[in-house]
């Protein structure tokens, strides 16, 4: 089993000590855990979204992708949370090159962006932004995905588009990838 990195455990032992019994038990049954459900096999810590985000903000600067790669592998729902709030939070602020590993690194871990409120926190602010100047073939592609989660981080990317006046790839027939789409 690989070792997990100290950066990793502090950050789990903060979510922990921030944890509320109560509303992991609400929160299992809302996102649908339970067997055959959409999120099924997700823990949940009870962690608001505030908690997530300041988490994020305090560790940023020391996670890598590694550590990011390991959150975002985590059966832990808000370990998950704070990894793509991590995300959002760099790529802004980040070099071309930098962005485009964010964008990559994103669509490389798109198994572990598995419900609503993972994908609204990212899709648009990594996804969006990167493809706002660039072909849109990946929208598409995700658009076309049997899987409910890629499907809506293609609809949820277009914000961004949304924000510039473009409707274009938010109204277009999301199913079809063919070669007539940007």
């Amino acid at each position: 089993m690989k070792k997990t990195g100290r950066v990793v455990s502090e950050i789990r032992r903060v979510l922990r000590s921030r944890s509320n019994t109560a509303r992991a038990k609400k929160e299992s049954r809302y996102f649908k855990t339970g067997k055959g459900m959409y999120a099924e096999g997700d823990q949940f810590l009870g962690v608001d979204a505030k908690g997530c985000l300041a988490v994020a903000k305090k560790y940023n600067p020391k996670l890598s992708f590694t550590n990011l790669t390991e959150l975002l592998h985590s059966p832990i729902h808000e370990e998950r949370m704070v990894a793509l709030r991590v995300l959002r939070q760099r790529y802004p602020r980040a070099t071309k090159t930098e962005q485009c590993r964010i964008y990559q690194f994103y669509l490389n871990h798109l198994t572990g962006i598995n419900n609503w409120d993972l994908v609204d926190v990212s899709a648009s602010a990594i996804i969006g932004e990167h493809l706002l100047r660039q072909s849109r073939r990946q929208l598409y592609r995700l658009a076309a995905s049997p899987s409910l989660w890629r499907r809506r981080i293609a609809i949820v990317a277009t914000y961004a588009f949304i924000r510039e006046d473009e409707f274009t790839d938010t109204l277009a027939n999301r199913g079809n990838t063919d070669e007539r789409y940007p």
